[in-house]
């Protein structure tokens, strides 16, 4: 059984666009991360049609951080306009 960690450098409230952004970055930068939210972690191989309807509009600033850590390249094309 996986013992889970307790402790951790940076805590972050809320797994929105944000908040996750925020908690990837700094994982990827060593520091141990954890995330609160009250919401249910979404499985990572969820169908693609299970995906939600919200829309967000990014700035370049931010398609070339979400580049930088290597999710942008992981978005469905069909899903950016």
């Amino acid at each position: 059984m996986n013992k889970v960690p307790t402790n951790y450098d940076v805590l972050i409230i809320g797994a929105g666009v944000a908040g996750l952004t925020q908690a990837l970055a700094l994982g990827q930068a060593g520091f141990r991360v954890a995330v609160i939210d009250q919401a249910q972690a979404p499985s990572p191989w969820r169908h693609k049609e299970a995906w939600d309807s919200r829309v967000f509009a990014l700035t370049r600033a931010s398609q070339q951080l979400l580049t930088s850590l290597g999710v942008w390249n992981a978005l469905s094309a069909m899903r950016l306009a």
